[in-house]
């Protein structure tokens, strides 16, 4: 389709949600966690690392947690361990895929040797069975010239029975100056506060 034209509406409505188990969820839940439940369409397990069974609301507060604590240490051993060595992550839908433990390992790696993070904020997750949604604040100081960003976005993560991460996608805005994000529901349920 060229600019400007439109197509069809999603093919999924109410009560239809491919890739998705309903998992309890009541049609009365946000479009936001609707639309989580459908980023990873048609999504199918992968081995198991060998961990025991993990519920995912657990493991997607210890992701987000993790992140957050992780992000202002620049540890990027922590962030990497919650990830499947065989796991599949992409940061923005035209940017490289990164494969595997060692390839989230590096990308982590790559990102925050360009960064110095000073306040980092995830959100309570929203889960539809064994997808998570996470939205994320951070205020960096960018090197070499000390130049002050804010980044905000969302996290799409699927997880294993294992609780590691199966398969992510990011989706972020980069904005000069250190800034909050506008609206009365960023960050409701963040799981830090101050």
């Amino acid at each position: 389709m060229g600019a400007g034209e439109s197509g069809p509406g999603p093919p999924w409505g109410p009560g239809a949600r491919p890739g998705c188990s309903r998992g309890g969820a009541d049609l009365g839940v946000p479009v936001a966690t609707q639309l989580m439940a459908l980023a990873i369409p048609g999504a199918v397990p992968r081995r198991s690392s060998g961990r025991s069974a993990l519920d995912p609301r657990e493991a997607a507060e210890r992701f987000a947690r993790t992140w957050e604590v992780g992000w202002l240490r620049a540890d990027v051993a922590a962030i990497s361990a919650l990830y499947a060595e065989d796991c599949i992550h992409r940061s923005m839908p035209f940017r490289p895929l990164h494969e595997g433990r060692g390839g989230i390992a590096d990308y982590v790696r790559w990102a925050f040797s360009s960064e110095r993070a000073t306040e980092v904020r995830f959100s309570r997750p929203l889960l539809a069975g064994d997808v998570a949604t996470v939205e994320y604040v951070a205020r960096l100081v960018e090197k070499p010239d000390r130049k002050p960003v804010t980044i905000a976005g969302c996290a799409v993560v699927r997880f294993g029975p294992d609780g590691l991460v199966a398969e992510a996608r990011d989706y972020w805005h980069l904005s000069d100056g250190h800034r909050a994000p506008t609206g009365e529901t960023f960050l409701a349920g963040r799981l830090s506060e101050g």
